[in-house]
């Protein structure tokens, strides 16, 4: 479920879109928020963003991945269209990583655009957060401040888009780090939540030993 193909469709093994909308205005009867995951760092290979930036250099969304002519080290072959280049996929040849281009100005890409229109759409069928996958490799450089720029400027992005649509209370969002505690820390200057997986494991520890 990690190499989206359609940003704004549900996945048929789930149900329709229309089973969504219904789930989330049963969940808000009840008092109940829902969350979906949310895959910023990369699409599948089928996205038609991805089929259409190999076909030609001059694609509009070329710039949407990391295209090189070079063989770099772990990247990948185009599988089809310009077969002379080569593309970075670092979980997978399946997952091609999306390229936002300068953190400091990534909201003026074309990914950035096309990911929070994605998500917008989400917002207005009624969703009040995102669990953001693999937060730390948008920007294949887990401590510098390009990762924490990004998510700060898509997370005030979407909160207040959420606003805008009536509510009063803040969007939720909270990050996957898999990191120890330190790596992770710096990343609250772009979100409001991040999972504490160096608890988790010292809680297990604790108690697989009787500590």
């Amino acid at each position: 479920g990690y190499d989206v193909i359609d940003y704004m469709a549900v996945n048929p093994d789930y149900g329709t879109l229309a089973d969504l909308e219904n789930l989330v205005a049963e969940a808000h009867k009840r008092k109940i928020r829902v969350i979906l995951d949310f895959v910023p760092n990369h699409t599948s290979h089928y996205c038609p963003w991805f089929v259409e930036a190999c076909k030609s250099a001059g694609s509009p969304y070329r710039d949407f991945y990391h295209f090189s002519q070079t063989a770099k080290p772990g990247w990948i072959a185009v599988p089809s269209g310009t077969t002379d280049w080569f593309y970075q996929g670092v979980f997978d040849r399946s997952m091609p990583d999306l390229n936002y281009g300068p953190a400091a100005s990534c909201e003026q890409s074309g990914a950035f655009v096309a990911l929070t229109d994605a998500a917008k759409f989400w917002v207005g069928k009624g969703v009040d957060g995102f669990r953001l996958d693999a937060v730390k490799h948008i920007y294949h450089s887990e401590t510098s401040e390009e990762n924490p720029r990004f998510l700060k400027m898509f997370y005030e992005d979407m909160n207040a888009y959420y606003k805008q649509k009536g509510h009063t209370d803040d969007f939720y969002m909270v990050g996957e780090v898999l990191s120890e505690y330190d790596k992770v820390a710096p990343y609250y200057k772009g979100l409001p939540a991040l999972f504490e997986f160096s608890f988790w494991y010292r809680l297990e520890w604790g108690i697989n030993n009787s500590t």
